[in-house]
């Protein structure tokens, strides 16, 4: 009797696996924008939840996050050369993988924050992430995450913080990130920031800021 429960119990938590695994889905914008808890902002009126790809491609409104969103595991943002993808971004959101693409209309409030805990990727050109309102928020590369900045572009700004407590590479040649004057880029103890070539091996950042705009590398970082 006793071997039947177990077997039982096991067959039971294999079956609720699979059913986790199964709601874990891919989540793509409308093109409208609006709310994030709003059943129209999702193709297929489906709104996120913990565990879910999301996509947010070109809209015509921003994608607004009132509320903190947690547990993603990837959010991908790019637009089009007609129409970007906008985000403003109030309460906090966390994702294990965060893909910055070309196109992109962001902002961050001071009550809010993007922070990524395994992979961030920003590899696209004409990306604006700027402060909503007088204060910005952060973007935060986690501890334990593997960041990396590969854009060749001439037309990306940053007006929020980016927070490095895990690993930065600048890759290629990363020329075109530009800091608004409430832009700064910090590196933890924590924290790493490396150069590495890209296919010609000419490894070098060309950073132009407003005034205003802060870079500091805390002691023991690397």
């Amino acid at each position: 009797m006793l071997y039947h429960r177990s077997k039982w119990l096991s067959s039971l938590a294999i079956i609720s696996l699979g059913l986790a695994t199964a709601n874990a889905g891919l989540i793509t914008s409308a093109s409208t924008g609006g709310t994030w808890t709003d059943t129209a902002t999702w193709v297929g009126g489906v709104v996120p939840v913990p565990g879910d790809d999301v996509v947010i491609t070109a809209t015509t409104n921003p994608i607004v996050v009132a509320a903190p969103v947690v547990d993603l595991k990837s959010v991908s943002i790019s637009g089009s050369a007609t129409t970007t993808a906008k985000v403003t971004c109030n309460a906090p959101v966390t994702t294990q993988a965060l893909t910055i693409g070309g196109d992109v209309a962001a902002s961050i409030a001071a009550t809010g924050s993007v922070t990524a805990t395994t992979t961030m990727q920003w590899t696209g050109a004409n990306v604006q992430v700027m402060a909503a309102g007088a204060a910005a928020g952060k973007i935060i590369v986690g501890p334990t995450c593997q960041a990396a900045y590969s854009s060749v572009a001439t037309t990306n700004k940053l007006g929020v913080s980016l927070e490095v407590q895990g690993q930065l590479d600048f890759t290629q040649r990363a020329n075109g990130l530009s800091l608004a004057a409430t832009g700064a880029v910090s590196v933890a103890a924590t924290g790493s920031c490396n150069v590495t070539g890209g296919q010609d091996g000419d490894a070098h950042i060309a950073m132009q800021s407003d005034a205003g705009a802060k870079v500091s590398v805390a002691a023991g970082a690397s």
